[in-house]
């Protein structure tokens, strides 16, 4: 799947100044790179870029449309951040003699690209924990039932015991007090037998997310329509798996090769694409409303609608009588009516009685942003309270 050929031509300068102009070497005009140093350069730039792009739209998809913020978007931001830290390392090598052969490099370059070999390796295993975290954390969410969540967690605190234990024997694999200083083997620990069982590892538990997330979607009440959608984003983990495995090929040449600082440089890219391409994998299962906005044509966002008010109707005048003081005056025929009535027994009549009506006016709002119809009494005296609709 990747090559790089050219790393391996038999042709190859001779020992030179630290520039490589005049060396063979053809450089990058720009920056005085080597093909391989301006090939990894490229390669870890265009990465921060993408998955800065990506972690932006998780962050809208959470606060504008299928929010709240969770643990899966945690991991995530921690996992870009960890990315964009290795890429930065990776750039940071490029001074210190990444990209060029060792015989053209001073003891002390060695040491110092070494010494950010062994940080960026530490780097790159939380980088890749964080983001398979994030898988899990997203299958919780979409699940929302504990007692079938619990291959998830599982899946997490596995990832998290092997990005402990990979650490610490990393931070440890060689004599102190230069455990990066990979020079003496006979110091060191079996670094092809560390660095092969852990990206091992990763893989089966990339395998067992991909696996688990079909079990635990299947077993969910939801049409059948979106739980293929659903698989088929989480399926797309598999694609993790080509770069993985291409890192095992790239880091025994890396390991075993007398030219170490220019034989590292396709693991390096590979490595990169391998933790970038987990970061954005783990956005995509996400990412489906952000697309599904485009699609519509527009962007439906009710926490940023502005509350309209109907226009007002064109109604008749009606008679306000709330103020309005009638005098009774007493008629004497009607009295002698009602006496001759009650002397008679006949039943009371309720609308004989007389009554006060009072006119209350209504007034009628329409808040777009929460899709109800709120009505306001506006009476004279005490205040009484909004009363709503309920949704529609």
């Amino acid at each position: 799947m990747f090559q790089f050929s050219y790393l391996y031509s038999s042709e190859r300068p001779g020992p030179g100044p630290c520039s490589l102009r005049g060396t063979g070497v053809e450089p990058m005009p720009a920056f005085d790179l080597s093909r391989p140093a301006a090939f990894l350069a490229i390669t870890a730039s265009t990465a921060i870029v993408w998955t800065s792009f990506t972690l932006s739209i998780r962050i809208f998809l959470r606060w504008k449309i299928n929010g709240p913020f969770g643990f899966d978007d945690a991991a995530c931001g921690a996992a870009t951040l960890l990315g964009i830290l290795y890429s930065s390392l990776m750039l940071a090598q490029l001074p210190f003699g990444l990209g060029r052969h060792t015989d053209d490099l001073s003891a002390a370059t060695i040491q110092r690209a070494r010494l950010l070999t062994w940080i960026s390796t530490m780097v790159l295993t939380l980088g890749l924990t964080c983001a398979l975290l994030s898988m899990c954390f997203l299958m919780v969410r979409i699940c929302g039932i504990a007692r079938k969540a619990w291959v998830a967690y599982g899946i997490a605190v596995t990832a998290c015991v092997l990005a402990v234990v990979s650490i610490c024997l990393t931070a440890f694999q060689c004599e102190l007090p230069t455990p990066w200083d990979i020079s003496r083997p006979e110091f060191c620990l079996d670094l092809w037998a560390l660095y092969a069982s852990t990206t091992t590892i990763m893989i089966a538990l990339e395998l067992a997310i991909v696996i688990a997330a079909i079990v635990l979607v299947r077993s969910l009440q939801m049409p059948l329509c979106l739980k293929a959608q659903v698989i088929a984003l989480f399926a797309l983990r598999l694609l993790i798996i080509a770069p993985n495995t291409t890192r095992l090929r790239y880091l025994h040449i890396a390991l075993f090769s007398a030219d170490w600082s220019y034989a590292r440089v396709p693991l390096q890219i590979v490595n990169q694409i391998t933790l970038h391409l987990s970061i954005i994998l783990a956005t995509i299962p996400c990412a489906k409303p952000f697309l599904t906005v485009f699609e519509s044509g527009g962007l439906h966002l009710p926490a940023e609608a502005a509350p309209t008010e109907l226009p007002e109707l064109n109604r008749p005048p009606v008679d306000d009588h709330s103020n309005t003081i009638t005098s009774v005056r007493h008629d004497p025929a009607d009295a002698e009516t009602a006496a001759r009535d009650r002397s008679l027994g006949a039943p009371k009549s309720e609308s004989s009685d007389l009554r006060i009506l009072r006119t209350d006016s209504v007034v009628v709002a329409y808040d777009d942003a929460e899709n109800l119809l709120h009505q306001r009494k506006s009476v004279e005296g005490p205040e009484i309270n909004n009363w709503r609709l309920p949704e529609l």
